[in-house]
Protein backbone atom coordinates (compact mmCIF):
# COMPACT_ATOMS: atom_id res chain seq x y z
CA UNK A 1 0.00 0.00 0.00
CA UNK A 2 2.96 2.32 0.51
CA UNK A 3 3.70 3.12 -3.15
CA UNK A 4 0.02 3.44 -4.34
CA UNK A 5 -0.70 5.68 -1.36
CA UNK A 6 2.23 7.90 -2.34
CA UNK A 7 1.14 8.06 -5.97
CA UNK A 8 -2.44 8.93 -5.04
CA UNK A 9 -1.21 11.56 -2.58
CA UNK A 10 0.81 13.17 -5.37
CA UNK A 11 -2.17 12.90 -7.74
CA UNK A 12 -4.50 14.48 -5.16
CA UNK A 13 -2.17 17.41 -4.65
CA UNK A 14 -1.85 17.77 -8.43
CA UNK A 15 -5.64 18.19 -8.60
CA UNK A 16 -5.37 20.81 -5.83
CA UNK A 17 -2.67 22.55 -7.89
CA UNK A 18 -4.78 22.67 -11.07
CA UNK A 19 -8.05 23.53 -9.29
CA UNK A 20 -6.40 26.33 -7.31
CA UNK A 21 -5.03 27.91 -10.48
CA UNK A 22 -8.47 27.75 -12.10
CA UNK A 23 -10.10 29.18 -8.98
CA UNK A 24 -7.76 32.17 -8.93
CA UNK A 25 -8.34 32.66 -12.65
CA UNK A 26 -12.11 32.20 -12.96
CA UNK A 27 -13.19 32.99 -9.35
CA UNK A 28 -15.70 30.10 -9.49
CA UNK A 29 -16.70 28.27 -6.31
CA UNK A 30 -16.76 24.95 -8.22
CA UNK A 31 -12.96 24.86 -8.55
CA UNK A 32 -12.56 25.83 -4.92
CA UNK A 33 -14.66 22.80 -3.92
CA UNK A 34 -12.53 20.47 -6.07
CA UNK A 35 -9.35 21.82 -4.48
CA UNK A 36 -10.66 21.41 -0.94
CA UNK A 37 -11.99 17.87 -1.50
CA UNK A 38 -8.81 16.67 -3.19
CA UNK A 39 -6.61 18.25 -0.50
CA UNK A 40 -8.45 16.37 2.26
CA UNK A 41 -8.08 13.06 0.41
CA UNK A 42 -4.43 13.81 -0.37
CA UNK A 43 -3.66 14.42 3.30
CA UNK A 44 -5.19 11.02 4.12
CA UNK A 45 -3.04 9.23 1.52
CA UNK A 46 0.05 11.17 2.56
CA UNK A 47 -0.61 10.20 6.18
CA UNK A 48 -0.73 6.53 5.06
CA UNK A 49 2.64 7.02 3.36
CA UNK A 50 4.20 8.37 6.55
CA UNK A 51 2.68 5.53 8.59
CA UNK A 52 3.48 2.60 6.30
CA UNK A 53 6.98 3.88 5.45
CA UNK A 54 8.42 3.36 8.96
CA UNK A 55 6.83 -0.12 9.04
CA UNK A 56 9.05 -1.06 6.09
CA UNK A 57 12.02 0.97 7.32
CA UNK A 58 12.32 -0.66 10.74
CA UNK A 59 13.34 -4.16 9.59
CA UNK A 60 15.45 -2.86 6.66
CA UNK A 61 17.18 0.23 8.08
CA UNK A 62 17.00 -0.71 11.73
CA UNK A 63 15.21 2.57 12.60
CA UNK A 64 11.66 3.83 12.43
CA UNK A 65 12.66 7.17 11.02
CA UNK A 66 15.74 8.84 9.53
CA UNK A 67 16.04 12.41 8.36
CA UNK A 68 16.47 11.28 4.80
CA UNK A 69 15.93 13.80 1.98
CA UNK A 70 12.83 12.01 0.66
CA UNK A 71 11.33 11.32 4.08
CA UNK A 72 11.93 14.87 5.28
CA UNK A 73 10.54 16.46 2.11
CA UNK A 74 7.47 14.18 2.29
CA UNK A 75 6.89 15.25 5.89
CA UNK A 76 7.16 18.88 4.78
CA UNK A 77 4.59 18.18 2.04
CA UNK A 78 2.21 16.71 4.63
CA UNK A 79 2.68 19.74 6.92
CA UNK A 80 2.02 22.14 4.03
CA UNK A 81 -1.33 20.60 3.16
CA UNK A 82 -2.35 20.16 6.79
CA UNK A 83 -1.74 23.90 7.11
CA UNK A 84 -3.79 24.34 3.93
CA UNK A 85 -6.74 22.53 5.53
CA UNK A 86 -6.38 24.46 8.78
CA UNK A 87 -6.60 27.67 6.78
CA UNK A 88 -9.57 26.38 4.78
CA UNK A 89 -11.57 25.46 7.87
CA UNK A 90 -11.46 29.14 8.84
CA UNK A 91 -12.43 30.30 5.36
CA UNK A 92 -15.76 31.75 4.29
CA UNK A 93 -16.86 31.30 0.69
CA UNK A 94 -15.57 34.15 -1.44
CA UNK A 95 -13.25 35.57 1.21
CA UNK A 96 -9.57 36.43 0.88
CA UNK A 97 -8.69 33.38 2.96
CA UNK A 98 -9.88 31.12 0.15
CA UNK A 99 -7.47 32.89 -2.19
CA UNK A 100 -4.63 32.55 0.30
CA UNK A 101 -5.41 28.83 0.59
CA UNK A 102 -5.33 28.51 -3.20
CA UNK A 103 -1.89 30.13 -3.30
CA UNK A 104 -0.68 27.76 -0.59
CA UNK A 105 -2.06 24.79 -2.53
CA UNK A 106 -0.12 25.88 -5.62
CA UNK A 107 3.15 26.51 -3.76
CA UNK A 108 2.87 23.24 -1.82
CA UNK A 109 2.75 21.21 -5.03
CA UNK A 110 6.24 22.44 -5.95
CA UNK A 111 7.59 20.16 -3.21
CA UNK A 112 6.51 17.03 -5.13
CA UNK A 113 9.15 17.23 -7.92
CA UNK A 114 11.74 17.75 -5.18
CA UNK A 115 10.51 14.58 -3.43
CA UNK A 116 10.74 12.57 -6.64
CA UNK A 117 14.25 13.68 -7.65
CA UNK A 118 15.71 13.77 -4.15
CA UNK A 119 16.80 10.11 -4.36
CA UNK A 120 18.53 10.87 -7.66
CA UNK A 121 20.26 14.06 -6.57
CA UNK A 122 21.61 12.78 -3.25
CA UNK A 123 22.68 9.50 -1.69
CA UNK A 124 19.77 8.57 0.56
CA UNK A 125 18.48 5.64 2.59
CA UNK A 126 15.37 5.53 0.45
CA UNK A 127 15.76 3.30 -2.64
CA UNK A 128 15.65 4.89 -6.12
CA UNK A 129 12.57 4.47 -8.36
CA UNK A 130 11.97 0.91 -9.47
CA UNK A 131 8.76 1.24 -11.47
CA UNK A 132 9.97 4.15 -13.62
CA UNK A 133 13.71 3.65 -14.18
CA UNK A 134 16.25 4.12 -16.99
CA UNK A 135 16.01 0.37 -17.69
CA UNK A 136 12.34 0.69 -18.58
CA UNK A 137 8.88 0.68 -17.06
CA UNK A 138 8.83 -1.87 -14.23
CA UNK A 139 12.23 -3.29 -15.23
CA UNK A 140 13.55 -3.00 -11.71
CA UNK A 141 10.79 -5.15 -10.17
CA UNK A 142 9.64 -8.75 -10.34
CA UNK A 143 6.63 -9.19 -12.69
CA UNK A 144 4.46 -10.51 -9.85
CA UNK A 145 5.26 -7.41 -7.80
CA UNK A 146 4.37 -5.21 -10.80
CA UNK A 147 0.99 -6.96 -11.12
CA UNK A 148 0.29 -6.58 -7.42
CA UNK A 149 1.35 -2.95 -7.52
CA UNK A 150 -0.92 -2.15 -10.47
CA UNK A 151 -3.91 -3.87 -8.85
CA UNK A 152 -3.32 -1.95 -5.66
CA UNK A 153 -2.86 1.28 -7.60
CA UNK A 154 -6.13 0.68 -9.49
CA UNK A 155 -8.00 0.02 -6.24
CA UNK A 156 -6.58 3.14 -4.61
CA UNK A 157 -7.43 5.22 -7.67
CA UNK A 158 -11.01 3.97 -7.64
CA UNK A 159 -11.20 4.75 -3.94
CA UNK A 160 -9.93 8.26 -4.63
CA UNK A 161 -12.65 9.02 -7.18
CA UNK A 162 -15.37 7.55 -4.93
CA UNK A 163 -14.24 9.69 -1.99
CA UNK A 164 -13.85 12.70 -4.25
CA UNK A 165 -17.41 12.40 -5.58
CA UNK A 166 -18.91 12.02 -2.10
CA UNK A 167 -16.88 14.89 -0.67
CA UNK A 168 -17.93 17.21 -3.49
CA UNK A 169 -21.60 16.37 -2.87
CA UNK A 170 -21.22 17.13 0.84
CA UNK A 171 -19.56 20.48 0.16
CA UNK A 172 -22.25 21.48 -2.36
CA UNK A 173 -24.95 20.53 0.14
CA UNK A 174 -23.18 22.68 2.73
CA UNK A 175 -23.19 25.62 0.32
CA UNK A 176 -26.90 25.09 -0.32
CA UNK A 177 -27.62 25.05 3.43
CA UNK A 178 -25.65 28.28 3.88
CA UNK A 179 -27.56 29.86 1.00
CA UNK A 180 -30.90 28.85 2.56
CA UNK A 181 -29.80 30.23 5.93
CA UNK A 182 -28.97 33.58 4.36
CA UNK A 183 -32.27 33.60 2.46
CA UNK A 184 -34.25 32.82 5.62
CA UNK A 185 -32.35 35.50 7.52
CA UNK A 186 -33.08 38.12 4.88
CA UNK A 187 -36.77 37.12 4.67
CA UNK A 188 -37.03 37.23 8.47
CA UNK A 189 -35.57 40.73 8.58
CA UNK A 190 -37.95 41.90 5.87
CA UNK A 191 -40.93 40.27 7.61
CA UNK A 192 -40.08 41.90 10.93
CA UNK A 193 -39.65 45.27 9.24
CA UNK A 194 -42.96 44.87 7.36
CA UNK A 195 -44.76 43.86 10.56
CA UNK A 196 -43.30 46.86 12.37
CA UNK A 197 -44.42 49.22 9.58
CA UNK A 198 -47.94 47.73 9.54
CA UNK A 199 -48.15 47.87 13.34
CA UNK A 200 -47.10 51.51 13.49
CA UNK A 201 -49.38 52.35 10.57
CA UNK A 202 -52.29 50.62 12.33
CA UNK A 203 -51.72 52.62 15.49
CA UNK A 204 -51.58 55.89 13.56
CA UNK A 205 -54.72 54.98 11.62
CA UNK A 206 -56.57 54.15 14.82
CA UNK A 207 -55.50 57.38 16.49
CA UNK A 208 -56.49 59.36 13.40
CA UNK A 209 -59.95 57.87 12.79
CA UNK A 210 -61.24 56.24 15.96
CA UNK A 211 -60.31 58.66 18.72
CA UNK A 212 -61.69 62.11 19.48
CA UNK A 213 -59.96 65.01 21.13
CA UNK A 214 -61.42 65.89 24.58
CA UNK A 215 -63.89 68.76 24.67
CA UNK A 216 -62.40 71.82 26.33
CA UNK A 217 -64.19 74.65 28.10
CA UNK A 218 -63.73 76.82 25.02
CA UNK A 219 -65.80 74.32 23.00
CA UNK A 220 -68.88 74.83 25.17
CA UNK A 221 -68.68 78.58 25.29
CA UNK A 222 -69.63 81.10 22.65
CA UNK A 223 -67.75 84.14 21.55
CA UNK A 224 -68.44 86.93 19.14
CA UNK A 225 -66.24 86.83 16.03
CA UNK A 226 -66.90 88.67 12.78
CA UNK A 227 -70.49 89.30 13.91
CA UNK A 228 -71.37 85.56 14.19
CA UNK A 229 -71.66 83.16 17.08
CA UNK A 230 -69.31 80.21 17.28
CA UNK A 231 -70.89 76.75 16.79
CA UNK A 232 -70.71 74.76 20.03
CA UNK A 233 -72.37 71.96 21.95
CA UNK A 234 -75.72 73.03 23.38
CA UNK A 235 -76.35 75.82 20.87
CA UNK A 236 -78.31 76.05 17.67
CA UNK A 237 -76.48 74.84 14.57
CA UNK A 238 -75.84 77.58 12.00
CA UNK A 239 -78.14 77.40 9.02
CA UNK A 240 -76.76 76.50 5.58
CA UNK A 241 -78.20 75.50 2.22
CA UNK A 242 -76.98 72.83 -0.20
CA UNK A 243 -78.35 71.13 -3.32
CA UNK A 244 -79.97 67.75 -2.72
CA UNK A 245 -79.87 64.77 -5.10
CA UNK A 246 -82.73 66.29 -7.11
CA UNK A 247 -80.76 69.50 -7.67
CA UNK A 248 -82.93 71.67 -5.40
CA UNK A 249 -81.58 73.84 -2.61
CA UNK A 250 -82.51 72.74 0.89
CA UNK A 251 -81.60 74.49 4.13
CA UNK A 252 -80.96 73.05 7.56
CA UNK A 253 -83.73 75.26 9.02
CA UNK A 254 -86.28 73.32 6.97
CA UNK A 255 -85.79 70.42 9.39
CA UNK A 256 -86.56 72.52 12.43
CA UNK A 257 -88.29 70.56 15.19
CA UNK A 258 -86.95 67.23 14.00
CA UNK A 259 -84.16 65.07 15.34
CA UNK A 260 -81.40 65.45 12.75
CA UNK A 261 -78.19 63.42 12.46
CA UNK A 262 -75.77 65.38 10.26
CA UNK A 263 -72.94 63.27 8.91
CA UNK A 264 -70.05 64.53 6.79
CA UNK A 265 -68.34 61.79 4.79
CA UNK A 266 -66.15 61.10 1.73
CA UNK A 267 -65.87 58.15 -0.65
CA UNK A 268 -62.14 57.75 0.09
CA UNK A 269 -62.78 57.61 3.86
CA UNK A 270 -62.78 53.95 4.92
CA UNK A 271 -64.45 54.48 8.33
CA UNK A 272 -67.09 56.61 6.60
CA UNK A 273 -68.04 53.78 4.28
CA UNK A 274 -68.00 51.31 7.16
CA UNK A 275 -70.45 53.34 9.25
CA UNK A 276 -72.97 53.94 6.46
CA UNK A 277 -74.90 50.66 7.01
CA UNK A 278 -75.21 51.56 10.70
CA UNK A 279 -76.74 54.92 9.84
CA UNK A 280 -79.15 53.17 7.47
CA UNK A 281 -80.31 50.78 10.22
CA UNK A 282 -80.63 53.69 12.66
CA UNK A 283 -82.78 55.67 10.20
CA UNK A 284 -85.12 52.77 9.42
CA UNK A 285 -85.66 52.08 13.08
CA UNK A 286 -86.39 55.66 14.27
CA UNK A 287 -87.71 57.48 11.19
CA UNK A 288 -91.27 56.99 12.43
CA UNK A 289 -90.27 58.99 15.51
CA UNK A 290 -89.01 61.94 13.46
CA UNK A 291 -85.37 61.01 12.94
CA UNK A 292 -83.72 62.41 9.84
CA UNK A 293 -80.21 61.56 8.66
CA UNK A 294 -78.46 64.09 6.46
CA UNK A 295 -75.29 63.01 4.66
CA UNK A 296 -73.09 65.76 3.29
Amino acid sequence: FHIPAAWLAFFSFFIVFISSILFLWKKEREWDIYALASAEIGVIFCSLVLITGPLWARPIWGAWWVWDARLTSTLILWLIYVSYLMLRYQTDVGSMRARFAAVLGIVGFLDIPFIHFSVLWWRTFHPPPKMISPEGLGAGMDPSMVTTLMLSLGAFTLLYFVLMGQRIKVEKMRDEVERLKKTIYILTKKSVLLFFIIFIGGILFFLEHFTEAPISIADVQTEEKFGQKKSAVGYLAPDFSLRNLKGNYQSLDSFSGQVVVLNFWATWCVPCRVEMPSFEKLYRRYRSEGLTVLAV
